[in-house]
């Protein structure tokens, strides 16, 4: 199966798809079929694993930017927070054991 992945890879374009991830998902097909896979199974298996990697590894990539994107807010709302507490205390800061 590996090798019918290999001549997929050749004609088509991986798009960063390591080889290894298409020939498991080959194999696994084909244990599940109990046969080999034909050309044009390995030909929609392997377009479909191109695809599911690259939608996930997408997704990954905005998770990330919101995550980022959340933990800038976050810090922006504790430095206004803290920024407002100093505005409006009027007590002396808290005098702790030295």
């Amino acid at each position: 199966m590996r090798r019918a992945c290999e001549r997929w890879c050749e004609t088509h374009d991986p798009r960063d798809c390591p080889l290894d991830v298409l020939a498991e998902a080959a194999t696994d097909a084909s244990s599940v079929l109990g046969r080999d896979l034909d050309a044009g199974e390995v030909e929609r298996l392997c377009a479909s694993v191109v695809a599911t990697h690259v939608h996930d590894r997408e997704q990954a990539e905005a998770e990330a930017a919101i995550a980022s994107t959340r933990e800038e807010e976050r810090l922006a709302y504790v430095a206004r927070t803290a920024q407002r507490i100093r505005l409006t205390r009027s007590d002396p800061p808290p005098r702790g054991k030295r």
